[in-house]
């Protein structure tokens, strides 16, 4: 599903092209949450929607009570914020080749 998804948009995307995905997040740890949806964490943000190649570059945090307070960090495990979401920047970056 997710990985599979995520590997095949790195394939597509051009060097340095970029791609927004927004997913629920729970700094918790990683679920599946029925057929409802996957609940994130960084883990599993990183492992599961970053493929080689793809860098995120950029990460953003609301909760779903309060939509418009954006923050540049997750909350904490222990806290007691409801539902989360996180918005990922990624993108392709350039090939090396070595000697």
């Amino acid at each position: 599903g997710d990985r599979l998804c995520m590997a095949r948009v790195s394939r597509w995307l051009k060097t340095v092209g970029w791609v927004y995905a927004d997913v629920p997040y729970n700094a918790a740890g990683y679920r599946v949450d029925g057929t409802a949806c996957r609940l994130y964490d960084k883990a599993s943000l990183l492992g599961r929607l970053c493929p080689p190649g793809l860098t995120v570059t950029r990460a953003w945090y609301t909760q779903i009570s309060a939509p418009h307070q954006i923050a540049d960090e997750p909350p904490r495990a222990d806290s007691d914020h409801d539902f989360t979401y996180v918005a990922l920047l990624a993108v392709k970056e350039p090939v090396t080749l070595t000697a």
